[in-house]
């Protein structure tokens, strides 16, 4: 018999191997900078309402941590378009701060190569492209890099900018802003897709007032929602980020 599914996934993996096999859709997210899944495996339960949880999986972290990490955007996107093509359920988008913008550049590089589009865009951590990247990170060395993480993390993270815990996340962090830098929009145009956005009240990197600036990037419906916390919020309040999934993936015709 010859399966098309994804035997043995590359980029794209599911949380749970046991729960992909019977869900109706497919919920995928991208990491953060310098970030892996961990942080969203709580998002398995979304196998309640028929929605398998995936991640995207980036070279030099977790089961790929023996890899260099990527050097090019292009070559990502790419990658991952073409392990999309295997999926046989439909397929929303979630992702975080570098995440967000690589999930939207991978949303218009489907519609521009005239493949199925996400059902869904959920969005975090991250301001409408017209607006720019904030400059904030770009800007510190690596022990700056390293107090910023701690002080955002809820997580009892060691205070030694040079300890080899330290040293190998401002690695990947900055590994992950050089791939900032390269996402294009050159695709910008509305996509008639549902974009739901969720961000912290005391970020650094967002601008609460233009948020609704993102309602630009779609012609279907558009939510936009602030919660308590920073640029981790869902390390404070993982029922209240899990909720947001639930409310925005069992919409009418999601």
């Amino acid at each position: 018999m010859n399966h098309t599914t994804l035997a043995q996934p590359r980029w794209l993996a599911p949380f749970h191997t046991g729960h992909a096999a019977v869900q109706r859709r497919i919920l995928l997210c991208f990491p953060y900078g310098g970030g892996g899944m961990a942080p969203f495996l709580g998002l398995n339960a979304l196998h309640s309402i028929d929605i398998a949880a995936w991640g995207v999986r980036l070279p030099g972290r977790e089961e790929r941590i023996q890899e260099a990490p990527a050097l090019s955007v292009e070559q990502m996107i790419n990658a991952i378009v073409t392990e999309l093509q295997a999926l046989t359920l439909p397929f929303a988008f979630y992702g975080h701060s570098f995440g967000a913008g690589l999930a939207l550049d991978i949303a218009h590089a489907l519609a521009e190569r005239g493949h199925p589009l996400p059902t869904h865009l959920l969005l975090s951590g991250r301001m409408p492209p017209h607006t720019g990247y904030s400059p904030l990170l770009g800007a510190m060395n690596d022990q700056q890099l390293w107090a910023h993480i701690r002080a955002q993390s809820t997580l009892p993270l060691p205070p030694d900018p040079a300890c080899s815990f330290a040293r190998t996340a401002v690695k990947k962090l900055k590994a992950d802003l050089a791939l900032n830098q390269q996402l294009t929009y050159r695709f910008l145009r509305p996509l008639p897709v549902p974009l739901h956005t969720l961000n912290g009240y005391d970020d650094p990197l967002i601008d609460p007032h233009r948020l609704d600036e993102w309602g630009c990037y779609t012609s279907a419906t558009f939510q936009s929602q602030c919660v308590p916390g920073g640029h981790f919020f869902f390390e404070d309040d993982f029922p209240r980020f899990y909720s947001f999934f639930l409310t925005a993936l069992s919409e009418q015709g999601s």
